[in-house]
């Protein structure tokens, strides 16, 4: 099945051997340009690809190049040669908050930019199986707010992002049929900061609020995805993957102190603090259909199992008395995904929809881990610049609904005055991604 006019009907040359050499150059390559900026990302990464963006996120069975280990790792069975793909997703995300008293003023998040990155290499052996190997951020967010507003005891800053390694296996069982198998070996990251109030001085007199940051870099965790290709006939591809649970350990966290008057200093030590969380189960399942040589229909689904986070629980070691238990409720997901791509010689042009649903409920909702439901609309174009060498960009618009929230269990201030009110959000992205194949 021909699922791109920038891959297919390349042939390809040279042996095993030849193989491990370009991988071992290329990946020597890899970590001198990116050691240190791999964890530059920031907001949330919905896709890995510019192909991908362009075409809904539905790569599950139409992925046709290196990218797709992220997604399913058995569809490098069926790609040729040695592919290189390099790439960035630069989002720019808003959000805005409304309390829901009359009369409360709009807060907005501080603007963002951020871009993080994706790298990818495969290699084909013969016509039967393929490997290759992922560096990118697949869950990463970060926020920004003005130390005044409303909900800063809550959070003013926060940063939370997961590099992901993965190495991946393709083979072919029958000429039409692949099997993969992939590790996922995640590294965490947090950063999240908040006003915290002080006891009165003096006569009575109010002491400003000081500052608490948890910061923490955490154990390295290992996952497995594994995934199914079958190709029924020349025009249909099917396509299966699955995803395990990671639990993400942290458990040499530091909370750190500032704006702190001397008289309280030694009440506001910098200390160890121990947390967890959990990466979900996922399971998805896709289509590709390609009627005519030009044409290119996909589409996925995705279930998330969140409710696997029923609560964040915070401890401190050297201060028991300071534990929090943080009441998480998330629900499980569906998310859809559909993706059109038109292919005329060297250039392809896509378009695509996607349906994103969110697992954290109004009641636990935090604005320092903003999410909602939404739906996306993007464009993409790729262009074959010269043999084995394609650019890829795509553009996505995506439109949360509006957040009301009129049950949250976080109160923002020392009356027990509860953060209800309206959040209102959206994402504009850009992708780039260089592709080079090898013959």
């Amino acid at each position: 099945m021909k699922t791109s006019a920038m891959t297919s009907g390349q042939k390809r040359r040279g042996g095993a051997a030849t193989g491990v050499l370009r991988l071992a150059f290329i990946f020597a390559l890899v970590l001198v340009l990116t050691t240190g900026g791999l964890l530059a990302g920031g907001v949330e990464n919905v896709d890995h690809s510019a192909r991908s963006m362009g075409m809904g996120g539905s790569m599950v069975a139409a992925g046709d190049d290196p990218t797709v280990i992220h997604l399913n790792p058995a569809a490098l069975a069926f790609l040729t040669g040695t592919n290189f793909s390099l790439g960035s997703t630069v989002m720019l995300p808003e959000l805005s908050f409304t309390g829901a008293a009359p009369g409360s003023l709009e807060t907005k998040m501080q603007p963002q930019v951020i871009f993080p990155p994706d790298l990818y290499l495969s290699h084909t052996f013969g016509e039967s199986w393929g490997m290759g190997i992922a560096i990118h951020e697949p869950y990463s967010t970060r926020t920004e707010w003005t130390p005044d507003w409303i909900g800063s005891r809550l959070v003013t800053k926060s940063d939370i992002r997961v590099l992901m390694v993965t190495p991946s296996l393709g083979m072919r069982v029958r000429k039409n049929l692949a099997v993969g198998l992939g590790l996922n070996i995640v590294f965490p990251k947090v950063l999240y900061e908040k006003r915290i109030p002080l006891a009165h001085g003096n006569f009575g007199a109010p002491i400003p609020d000081g500052y608490a940051t948890y910061e923490e870099s955490g154990d390295v965790n290992v996952g497995v995805q594994a995934g199914l290709v079958w190709k029924p006939s020349s025009s249909v591809t099917l396509g299966a993957a699955c995803r395990s649970s990671i639990g993400l350990d942290m458990d040499n966290g530091q909370v750190s102190f500032r704006n702190i008057p001397d008289s309280l200093a030694s009440q506001f030590v910098q200390q160890r603090y121990v947390s967890s969380f959990v990466l979900p189960t996922q399971i998805q399942a896709g289509l590709c259909w390609q009627p005519l040589d030009w044409i290119v229909v996909s589409s996925d689904i995705e279930y998330s199992w969140w409710s696997q986070i029923k609560s964040i629980v915070v401890t401190y070691p050297n201060s028991r008395w300071l534990a929090q238990t943080i009441q998480a409720g998330w629900r499980n997901t569906v998310n859809s995904r559909s993706g059109l791509e038109l292919l005329f010689g060297d250039v392809a042009l896509r378009a695509g929809y996607r349906i994103e649903d969110s697992p954290i409920p109004d009641r636990t909702f935090l604005p320092g881990i903003p999410d909602a439901a939404g739906t996306g609309y993007t464009l993409g174009f790729g262009y074959r610049v010269a043999e084995g060498l394609v650019l890829d960009f795509a553009y996505m618009f995506l439109r949360y609904g509006d957040r009301d929230v009129t049950n949250s269990l976080f109160a923002y201030d020392g009356n027990g005055d509860l953060l209800n009110g309206t959040y209102v959000s959206k994402t504009t992205a850009i992708a780039l991604n260089v592709l080079y194949t090898w013959k």
